[in-house]
């Protein structure tokens, strides 16, 4: 099974930031650099969601497997979305499923 990389982490925080097209809530994400980390902090109207720290200097196929777990994701399924096979709208859903992200009733 392949592994979830640094790569893969950093296309993650970069389709993170992209709009959804469909009348779904939209995703914030800031960088927070610290020693060992890049930190990843992903909010939905000023709430966090979750986060996932990317590693300085590490080579870009040094495994990054707690970037899925941060996700709520399988290594497989966070591969997927990193690949663009998923769509940000997708990733959105599931974390309203997921109850990451509260919807208004």
């Amino acid at each position: 099974m392949p592994i979830f990389t640094k790569d893969h982490a950093e296309r993650t925080a970069k389709k993170l930031k992209e709009k959804p097209r469909r009348e779904l809530p939209k995703l914030s994400i800031t960088e927070d650099a610290d020693a060992a980390h890049v930190v990843q902090l992903i909010t939905c109207g000023g709430r966090l969601v979750t986060k996932f720290g990317i590693k300085h200097g590490s080579k870009r196929n040094a495994g990054h497997g707690w970037v899925p777990k941060a996700l709520g994701l399988g290594p497989h399924q966070a591969i997927l979305f990193a690949n663009c096979t998923m769509t940000v709208d997708e990733i959105i859903q599931h974390f309203i499923d997921k109850g990451f992200i509260e919807q208004d009733p």
